[in-house]
């Protein structure tokens, strides 16, 4: 008995991971998120430019404006997923990056909205495209060099 290797106090024994995917992971979840401030910045300033300024206050459900952004939320949601998703490719746990793309999606909506509205209120429409072309060009050096080191 005395032959035998201590055990290990981790539960996966072999089967655990042997190296350290944190880091990728929280850098995944914010650049999907800065990615996603740039698609609803994007899909703001297109709603507040098809949004009829005068006459009743009564929204048409039937109107472009509104179709645009219901159908722009839910594709905001996707892309935002979709691009934690392929950004942890090296994590080999499905599971782990389903969760996380999840948590990057819903994170990068709360934090899109107050962006996109503050930023909408204050400093007006066209402050939307620099937000957005800001928030895109931090997404693609961020993702590069995510990919880069993984």
């Amino acid at each position: 008995m005395a032959d035998e290797p201590p055990r290990s106090p981790n539960p996966f024994g072999a089967d655990a991971p042997t190296e350290d995917r944190v880091g990728l992971a929280v850098r995944s979840v914010l650049t999907a998120v800065t990615a996603s401030v740039a698609w609803f910045s994007i899909l703001t300033f297109m709603v507040a430019g098809l949004r009829p300024t005068e006459g009743p206050a009564q929204v048409d459900t039937s109107a472009g404006y509104v179709n645009l952004f219901l159908y722009g939320l839910l594709g905001g949601l996707v892309f935002t997923a979709v691009t934690a998703w392929f950004l942890m490719a090296p994590i080999d746990s499905t599971f782990r990056r389903g969760g996380l793309s999840i948590v990057a999606a819903f994170l990068g909506f709360v934090v899109s909205m107050g962006v996109t509205f503050l930023t909408n209120e204050l400093l007006g429409g066209t402050a939307l495209l620099g937000v957005a072309l800001v928030a895109l060009a931090v997404a693609v050096y961020f993702g590069r060099r995510i990919r880069a080191a993984g």
